[in-house]
């Protein structure tokens, strides 16, 4: 019997919709986030990090700000942090007005190359290290992945991985990468592509329905296909609403 923690998760997440890997990658986000906005916001090395990577990215800022996870106070002191240092960056350590700055470069009172200029503005208001929500979303799916590739042969894990939705396209695109071996790699195709093939399916059903000649049919399990398929296509947030 297995005792790793992340292989009943895994059973767990495959009873509910959506891909089980996204499910278990938004859980584990969310943890952290709340963890980082609870615990660490005035760690030095947290912070440290979010000065080079300008914050959170866009994925996870608007999983933030919609959860509620940061609040105002945290986040006032985490932007605070990063625009004071794309300030730093943009103007360096000498005054507005002197000469050397870049202002003064691309208002043309010191020549420089125009691409020159450019690149140094790009290098000043890009992230220089990854978004931590991204980091802790990649090892997640990473660590879900490699249980999932190492046990999928074991019956229990098969009969829940087969009842599940099966897995989105990037994800599937890394347990193809993880598989250990032809077997384990067989068993994980034979499932989603019995997925992919009544996804497409429904697709047509919800097509051939929205035909005047037949739309006195109604839909049924079809009707949100084209969410499920677009969810599959590009993974990431799972909504309930969209496998109901």
């Amino acid at each position: 019997m297995p005792n790793n923690p992340t292989y009943f998760e895994l059973l767990k997440a495959c009873t509910q919709p959506g891909c089980p890997v996204c499910r278990l990658e938004q859980e584990a986000v969310e943890r952290y986030l709340d963890h980082l906005f609870y615990e660490s916001v005035n760690d030095p090395g947290v912070r440290a990090h979010l000065r080079n990577s300008l914050g959170f990215c866009q994925e996870h800022t608007r999983l933030i700000l919609n959860a509620r996870l940061g609040g105002a106070l945290g986040m006032s002191i985490i932007y605070h942090d990063v625009l004071g240092t794309v300030l730093k960056r943009l103007l360096g350590t000498k005054a507005l007005s002197d000469e050397s700055t870049i202002f003064s470069r691309l208002l043309g009172r010191i020549p420089a190359d125009l691409e020159t200029i450019r690149k140094r503005i790009r290098q000043a208001i890009s992230p220089h290290e990854p978004c931590l929500g991204c980091r802790q979303r990649d090892s997640t799916a990473y660590m879900v992945l490699s249980v999932l590739m190492e046990k999928i042969q074991d019956q229990e894990m098969l009969a829940a991985f087969a009842n599940s939705d099966g897995l989105c396209l990037p994800h599937l695109r890394l347990g193809c990468k993880l598989a250990q071996d032809e077997v384990a790699l067989a068993e994980l195709l034979k499932v989603e592509l019995e997925k992919l093939e009544k996804l497409h399916t429904e697709l047509a059903e919800f097509v051939r329905k929205n035909d005047y000649r037949y739309i006195k049919d109604g839909f049924g399990p079809e009707g949100n296909a084209w969410r499920r398929a677009a969810q599959l296509a590009a993974g990431g947030q799972v909504n309930k609403q969209d496998h109901a």
